[in-house]
C-alpha cells in the first residue's frame, strides 16, 4: 500500500556552503513517498541556480523563487504549494538521519497522533552533543504543550523549534490566518504552541534523528543582543496570550517563568553589548515585574539571581560574569 506524502520545506537563504549536505540528506531518506519543496528566499549566492539543478535532476523537488522576505515568509510559500498529507521543516545549513521521515511516520500512525517529535544531535564548533533514550512518549496535546514550556530556560533545548517534527497538515489548516507572521522572527514559539494545543496526541521519538548546526554560543557574538532578540520577546509575550486567552493557568504560569528569565538574560546580553538604553529598558522591566517575579515559580536558583538583581544590578552582572 502506498505510503501518504509528507512535504519537507527548505527555507534557503546564502547558505551555498550547506545546501548539498542538507538537500542530499532529505533525498537519501528511507521514507518513499516525499515531496521536497525548496525555497529560495531572493538568496544572493549561488543557491538559487543549485536549486534549480535539483529539481531538473529529481522529479519529487519543487523550487519556488521569491523575492527575500525573511524566514516565516519562506516557510508560508513551501506551505502554500506543499500537497502532503504531513509536513516537515528543515533548516538549510542543517541536515537529517537517512531514517528520520521514516521513524517519525512510523510512531505517529501507530500511536494515533498528530504530530511526532525526535530528539536532536546538536553539533557546536568544538563538539557534538547526542543524548538519547530510544524511548517513545505518547502525551495528550496540552500535557506535550507543558512539557515543552516546562523545558525552557534549562540549556539549549530546541522544543519549539519546528524542524524536529513531523506535522499532520489537518493540525496546521486548523491555524487561523497567515501561519507564520510575515518579517516576524522566532515565529517557532507561538506556531508550535498552537499545534500542541490542537492536536489530540503527540509522539515523542528520543532517538536523535535531526542534525543542528550549532555556532558556539559562549562566543560574544552568540552573548550580545541583537535586534532579532526583540522579536523573540514579542514570541514570547504572544504565546502567553494566547494561553491566557485559553484560560490554561498551568500553561501560562510556565510560560510567564520563561518570559520573566528572558528578561534577565537580555539586560545581560544588553550589558555584553555595552546598549545602555537597552540595558536600562530590560533593568526597568525587571523591576517593574519584581513583585510578581519573586511569586513565580521559576526555581531557587534563578530567583536568587532576581533577588541579586533587585538589591543591585551592578552586582548581579559580577557574579554573572564570574560564572560565564
Amino acid at each position: 500500500m502506498d505510503r501518504p506524502l509528507i512535504s519537507v520545506i527548505v527555507p534557503i537563504y546564502n547558505v551555498e556552503k550547506f545546501i548539498h549536505k542538507c538537500v542530499n540528506s532529505i533525498l537519501e531518506q528511507s521514507y518513499p513517498n516525499l515531496e521536497i519543496i525548496l525555497v529560495d528566499d531572493g538568496s544572493p549566492d549561488n543557491c538559487g541556480a543549485i536549486c534549480d539543478q535539483y529539481e531538473q535532476q529529481y522529479r519529487h523537488v519543487k523550487v519556488v523563487h521569491k523575492s527575500n522576505g525573511g524566514l516565516s515568509d519562506a516557510r508560508n510559500a513551501g506551505l502554500e504549494v506543499a500537497t502532503g498529507e504531513y509536513i516537515g521543516f528543515v533548516d538549510s545549513d542543517d541536515y537529517i538521519h537517512k531514517d528520520m521521515y521514516n521513524e517519525l511516520f512510523h510512531h505517529m500512525t501507530l500511536t494515533n497522533s498528530d504530530i511526532a517529535e525526535c530528539a536532536v544531535e546538536r553539533i557546536y564548533a568544538d563538539k557534538v552533543v547526542a543524548e538519547e533514550t530510544g524511548e517513545v512518549t505518547v502525551l495528550s496535546g496540552t500535557q506535550a504543550l507543558k512539557s515543552h514550556l516546562s523545558s525552557e530556560g534549562n540549556g539549549y533545548m530546541p522544543r519549539t523549534a519546528v524542524w524536529s517534527k513531523l506535522f499532520s497538515r489537518k493540525i496546521i489548516d486548523r491555524m487561523e490566518g497567515m501561519v507564520f507572521p510575515k518579517g516576524e522572527i522566532h515565529e517557532d514559539y507561538l506556531f508550535t504552541c498552537k499545534a500542541l494545543y490542537y492536536s489530540n496526541k503527540v509522539c515523542l521519538v528520543n532517538k536523535c534523528l535531526y542534525h543542528h548546526i550549532y555556532t558556539n554560543p559562549s562566543s560574544i557574538t552568540q552573548s550580545s543582543f541583537s535586534s532579532k532578540d526583540l522579536y523573540k520577546e514579542l514570541q514570547y509575550m504572544n504565546r502567553m496570550e494566547f494561553l491566557k486567552k485559553l484560560k490554561l493557568q498551568d500553561h501560562f504560569l510556565l510560560a510567564k517563568s520563561s518570559y520573566y528569565k528572558l528578561l534577565l538574560q537580555f539586560f545581560y546580553k544588553c550589558h555584553i553589548a555595552g546598549m545602555k538604553e537597552e540595558c536600562l529598558y530590560y533593568k526597568q522591566k525587571i523591576k517593574e515585574h519584581h513583585s510578581d517575579i519573586v511569586r513565580t515559580k521559576i526555581g531557587w536558583k534563578k530567583k536568587l539571581e532576581f533577588i541579586v538583581f533587585s538589591i543591585s544590578p551592578n552586582v548581579y552582572l559580577k557574579i554573572r560574569a564570574n560564572l560565564n
